[in-house]
């Protein structure tokens, strides 16, 4: 999961909630989200085609030496959980598929390069031949390599590995702490996505954590938003990255000798003072749990996290009108601070006593949203000029002779679909649903409009749920590329405030082999079972996997080519089920 441009966003505004770890002391948990680590070896070993093999058991081994040093250097002395992605939610695979086509599709200009290297031909013939590269739609749960993976953790810690939902955890010692602390492993066989496995297990031991030190390990710039999300529960909860990756996001003076960790709870108190203009609580947790169950008490941390939703994350898309990059937060806030006393709040909470329970009040958010669709007109405008201004730039400064950087920027240099949407003209509405969600002016357009919001709202909703409480439905998707326009949502929002569009259904993830058949080009159909290949070949499913020319992608309003959205043929999750059913 991931927030683009956020955590370069927060480092750059907040460098003051970036520490030495030296100073955080008493260290009893180190949970990690460990997917990122696997991308990190994969970039320092160079793969070899010829001893794939080879290079596949130096993979395992490295990764296993990367979560030792990481254990070495935060030295935790009760609990260390490591955490693989396993099957996700239906939610989160769309954006899965996406990025494996894109992989796919850079792949083929680079084995292109390669050859036209070999011939002498090509714009950048005279740079340095790409190298051969190891299929990274391996990283997913199902493969054989993940299972290898599992098998190989299992094995290093003494095959004492036990999953996140095992209330009997494993101890074991390791060689890399003095310390003893308990060790649990949830690797790919284990439905979840790596870091909302961390956070189920939080919930599940809450008690133990209300004043333990907790430092989180991961790449993924949401992991703040999920650790903001349960300082309720975990009071003293901290993110830890190496220092390379916050020198790559921040500008100021960090020492890459020395390693740092982000203060999540300080962080929290700057966003309740800048975008909410209040006062600042300490501890900032307090914030989140009213005291003797006070309904209606100002939840400011969770609102924040909330309307950044709008930003777009791996559910939901982001509004053309607020974009991360140029003013989106600041957008956000201002609109936050214009309509709200203090006092009042979108996310409230609604349970008496014991554990609280969040609730988004829509009628609160409605105000929120009709603020910002009064402004989206202009937004979208300004956001049209700083592209234009943007595209120039580029035009004027790219001396790269570089086809591979020439596709990164593909969004900036081909805008054709910005410009016939044109904001600055008369029913630029109609040309945005028109291009870019398949919604053509007609009899149709306010219904097919209406199901749109609805859908985005459900997003909302789930992606909230999913940040506090857990995954209400494991099927539910967001079921287009862009978002319904701001002045047309507000239209939808309920006047409710209690108001649920989705009811919890029981976690019933797919398999992982359903998840391989769905998120997989056909490229890299090597990578299914054998008889899950041949299942899908011989079902009327097959035409959807073809690779025999470009995907059509969408890129308007992104930055970078691996921002876009790719249009793919639909494929139906329960006609895969059905086909793999006997696939073991």
């Amino acid at each position: 999961m991931g927030i683009p441009s956020y955590f370069a966003h927060v480092l750059k505004k907040y460098p003051h909630v970036i520490k030495r770890l030296t100073e955080l002391h008493s260290i009893h948990n180190l949970y990690l989200d460990c997917n990122g680590m696997i991308y990190d070896v994969v970039r320092q070993l160079q793969y070899k085609p010829e001893a794939k093999a080879a290079y596949e058991a130096e993979l395992l081994q490295r990764i296993c030496d990367s979560i030792d040093a990481c254990v070495a250097i935060i030295r935790p002395s009760n609990c260390v959980f490591v955490a693989f992605d396993g099957v996700a939610p239906v939610a989160k695979l769309n954006q899965q598929r996406e990025r494996r086509y894109k992989s796919w599709y850079l792949g083929e200009m680079e084995a292109q390069r390669r050859q036209d290297k070999g011939n002498g031909k090509g714009k950048d013939k005279n740079k340095e031949a790409p190298k051969p590269a190891w299929n990274t739609s391996a990283i997913t749960p199902g493969t054989q390599f993940m299972r290898a993976l599992h098998d190989k953790l299992a094995q290093h810690y003494n095959n004492t590995a036990t999953t996140a939902t095992t209330a009997t955890t494993a101890t074991t010692a390791t060689t890399a702490t003095t310390a003893n602390p308990k060790i649990i492993v949830s690797s790919s066989n284990e439905p979840g996505e790596g870091e909302h496995k961390i956070f189920e297990y939080i919930r599940e031991h809450a008690a133990e954590h209300a004043d333990q030190v907790t430092v989180i390990y991961g790449l993924d710039a949401d992991l703040i938003m999920l650790c903001m999300s349960h300082l309720h529960i975990s009071r003293n909860i901290y993110l830890y990255r190496e220092t390379p990756e916050f020198v790559k996001s921040i500008n100021v003076a960090l020492d890459e000798k020395e390693r740092y960790y982000m203060d999540i709870p300080e962080f929290a108190t700057g966003t309740q003072v800048n975008a909410v203009a209040l006062c600042p609580v300490n501890p900032p947790s307090r914030a989140l749990i009213p005291q003797g169950g006070v309904r209606g008490t100002h939840g400011s941390p969770l609102d924040y996290i909330f309307m950044c939703f709008m930003l777009g994350n791996d559910f939901m898309p982001h509004f053309p009108a607020l974009n991360i990059r140029t003013t989106g937060i600041a957008t956000l806030t201002d609109a936050y601070r214009a309509v709200f006393k203090p006092g009042e709040s979108i996310i409230q909470c609604t349970t008496g006593t014991g554990t609280p329970a969040w609730n988004i009040h829509w009628p609160s958010y409605k105000r929120f949203v009709a603020h910002l669709a009064a402004q989206e007109t202009t937004l979208i405008r300004k956001e049209h000029t700083t592209r234009d201004r943007q595209a120039r730039h580029l035009r004027d400064s790219d001396k790269e002779d570089d086809v591979m950087h020439d596709v990164l920027m593909l969004p900036m240099t081909q805008r054709d679909v910005e410009r016939q949407i044109n904001p600055f003209e008369l029913e630029w509405e109609r040309r945005y649903y028109a291009s870019l969600c398949d919604i053509p002016a007609g009899p149709r357009a306010e219904s097919d409009i209406a199901a749109l919001c609805r859908n985005y709202l459900e997003g909302m909703e789930w992606t909230f749920r999913y940040y506090t409480s857990g995954c209400v439905d494991w099927k539910w998707a967001y079921a287009n590329h862009y978002p319904p326009l701001l002045a047309d949502l507000v239209n939808h929002i309920p006047d409710t405030p209690g108001f649920s569009f989705l009811r919890v259904k029981p976690k019933e993830p797919i398999r992982d082999v359903v998840q391989l058949c769905y998120v997989l080009p056909r490229a890299s159909h090597a990578l299914l079972p054998p008889a899950a290949e041949r299942a899908l070949m011989r079902s009327a499913l097959r035409s959807k996997y073809t690779d025999d020319g470009s995907p059509n992608f969408k890129w308007a309003y992104c930055k970078y080519f691996w921002e876009c959205h790719t249009d793919l043929p639909e494929l139906n999750i329960a006609e895969i089920e059905r086909i793999v059913s006997n696939v073991k």
